[in-house]
């Protein structure tokens, strides 16, 4: 099972993928500016998806918003098999 979680979205806060993406730099975003449960694409918070596959095709259908492709990918690779479980953490 993917989900985005606190875990998750830390970890993308961490990533590689996340710091050469200059989102943070550029704009000031974070993970959870944009995927935690008040963000700009918050309508994902909480859902599961059963391939990565899928939760690769939903997010790519909000990527106009521009998130990077890299983003994204980097986000499936960290939500696989993760516990849906969103964690005592407030946004």
């Amino acid at each position: 099972m993917w989900a985005i979680n606190h875990e998750v979205l830390n970890a993308l806060a961490q990533s590689k993928a996340w710091e050469d993406s200059g989102l943070a730099k550029s704009y000031g975003f974070t993970p959870r500016k944009i995927y935690g449960p008040n963000g700009k694409l918050s309508q994902y918070w909480g859902d599961t998806w059963d391939t990565a596959a899928a939760m690769k095709s939903a997010l790519c259908f909000n990527m106009g918003g521009g998130v990077p492709i890299e983003i994204i990918k980097e986000l499936v690779a960290l939500s696989e098999n993760r516990s849906p479980g969103f964690g005592a953490e407030t946004d």
